[in-house]
C-alpha cells in the first residue's frame, strides 16, 4: 500500500480495532514499525513508533572500505529523520493522534546487530542525541562509544526456558528482546528480534524478525515460554546470499512459518 492510500485508509477507519503498521524504510532492512498503544495508555499519540535498523542514506562499509562496501540498491522512501518524523505525523493525524510540543514524533529507535549495514552510524549522527535509542548489547556498548546519544538502553535475550524479559523503557504492554544464536558461532549474524505486543484477550501478538535468518529451534523454545502467543507477522531471507558467510534461505523460513504460521 503506498502512503497516500495508507493514510486515507487509516483516517477512514477512526473508529475499527487499530493493527500495527510496518513499512520498509529503505530497500534493506531499516523497518518503521507503528504498533497501536491500548485503551489507557499514557500519552496523546494512538501508536508507538518505532525506527529500526535505521540505514537511510550512504554506503555501508564493512570493517574497511577495501574490503567490502555495500550501497542501497534504491534511494530509500524515508531518507532523513525528518521524513521519518513527517510520515509519523501524517499517520497520527489521520487517527486523531497527537503530542506535545516538545516531544518527538518517534518513539525509540532499535538497532539489532552490529554489522553497518544495521547500525549505520553515518544516519544515527543525524538523530536529535535525546531521541530513545534501544540496542542489542554489543550494539549499544558500538553506539555508546560513538557519544553522540545521551541515553542508550540494551535490549535484553531471551533465556531458554525462562519467561519473556521486559524492555526497558518501554511500556509494560511492549517488549522487544533477542533470540540468540546459541551456537555462538556467527553471533552478529543468525539471530532474531521479538517484537511483543501485549493484547487485550491475553494473547499476545509477536513480529518476530530475522533478516538474516535464525535457528527454528530458538523460535521454538521461546513461544513454549508463552504458549498462547500469535506469530502475526515475519522477515526472513528467501534466498541463500552473502559473501562468505550465507544468510538462511527459504527452507529455513518455511520450518518457522509451517509452526507458527504467520500472516504477513
Amino acid at each position: 500500500m503506498d502512503r497516500a492510500n495508507l493514510i486515507a485508509t487509516l483516517a477512514a477507519a477512526r473508529q475499527t480495532p487499530r493493527r500495527p503498521i510496518v513499512t520498509l524504510a529503505n530497500c534493506d532492512n531499516a523497518w518503521l514499525i507503528s504498533i497501536p498503544r491500548p485503551a489507557g495508555a499514557t500519552g496523546k499519540e494512538v501508536f508507538y513508533h518505532i525506527l529500526q535498523d535505521p540505514w537511510l542514506f550512504g554506503v555501508s562499509d564493512m570493517l574497511i572500505s577495501y574490503f567490502l562496501r555495500l550501497s542501497l540498491k534504491e534511494k530509500s522512501v524515508l531518507e532523513t529523520i525528518e521524513s521519518c518524523e513527517d510520515l509519523v505525523r501524517e499517520i497520527e493525524e489521520a487517527v486523531g493522534g497527537s503530542k506535545e510540543d516538545d516531544e518527538h514524533w518517534l518513539d525509540a529507535v532499535t538497532v539489532t546487530h552490529t554489522n553497518p549495514d544495521h547500525l549505520h552510524q553515518p544516519t544515527l549522527r543525524t538523530f536529535d542525541p535525546s531521541l530513545k535509542v534501544l540496542a542489542v548489547e554489543d550494539a549499544a556498548t558500538t553506539i555508546s562509544a560513538m557519544k553522540h546519544f545521551h541515553n542508550v538502553h540494551v535490549l535484553p535475550d531471551f533465556v531458554r526456558g525462562q519467561a519473556w524479559p521486559a524492555t526497558p523503557e518501554m511500556p509494560e504492554w511492549l517488549s522487544i528482546f533477542r533470540l540468540e544464536d546459541e551456537t555462538k558461532k556467527y553471533p552478529n549474524l543468525y539471530h532474531a528480534i521479538v517484537i511483543k505486543i501485549a493484547a487485550t484477550n491475553g494473547k499476545d501478538e509477536v513480529i518476530l524478525y530475522s533478516p538474516h535468518g535464525v535457528d527454528p529451534g530458538i523460535v521454538e523454545a521461546a513461544m513454549e515460554m508463552n504458549p498462547d502467543a500469535k506469530v502475526i507477522a515475519m522477515t526472513h531471507p528467501i534466498n541463500e546470499a552473502g559473501v562468505g558467510l550465507k544468510s538462511k534461505g527459504v527452507a529455513n523460513a518455511l520450518k518457522i512459518q509451517r509452526k507458527h504460521s504467520p500472516k504477513y
